[in-house]
């Protein structure tokens, strides 16, 4: 390799390592300049100097505990579902018992799952029964499934799906003069 190649090459390594890195166009002087076989080599610190400088912002830590413990704060036992239950239909008077029958049901825990109760257990946040998503005699495709809440079982899982097919159970024996919260026997 010639001693000039060799100079260029150096050349490009040290430029790669000093360019800005937030996609601005920075008009720089060339960084080899030819006259008569003298190659002129800008070291990185003479680049960095005709670089703009920029400010960054660390980005603040976000931990989620900080946020349930907020929201909790705020709403009582599983405090973080407050708003999603309310958005899903549930109203302010029924979340003193719903927030109870969360905590009481699933610790507040999304992925909880009973196996141990019939119809191939209860599944999420409300701990809804498979009898409510299973093909039945007088439900052939589910419930939950008729009601176009959910397509399988396993859709309970999902806090959304689970608190809006516990509101339409409790609807359904509301409006039938039952006492809506029995699916739960507080």
């Amino acid at each position: 390799m010639r001693p000039t190649t060799k100079a260029i090459l150096a050349i490009c390594v040290i430029s790669s390592c000093a360019t800005p890195t937030n996609n601005t166009v920075v008009d720089i002087p060339p960084l080899v300049k030819r006259s008569m076989n003298t190659v002129v080599i800008v070291t990185p610190a003479q680049l960095q100097a005709k670089l703009p400088t920029t400010t960054t912002e660390v980005p603040l830590a976000f931990n989620i505990g900080d946020l349930i413990d907020e929201q909790r704060n705020l709403h009582g036992l599983c405090g973080e579902f407050h708003d999603l239950a309310i958005a899903v239909g549930w109203t302010e008077d029924h979340w003193p018992k719903l927030s109870h029958i969360i905590d009481r049901e699933s610790s507040c825990d999304v992925r909880a799952h009973n196996a141990d109760d019939p119809m191939t257990g209860s599944r999420g946040l409300m701990q809804i029964n498979g009898y409510w998503c299973k093909s039945v005699k007088y439900n052939p495709t589910g419930w939950l499934q008729a009601k176009g809440i959910l397509t399988t079982c396993d859709d309970l899982y999902n806090p959304e799906t689970n608190l809006r097919a516990g509101l339409a159970m409790w609807k359904y024996n509301d409006d039938r003069g039952e006492y809506g919260w029995s699916p739960w026997n507080l």
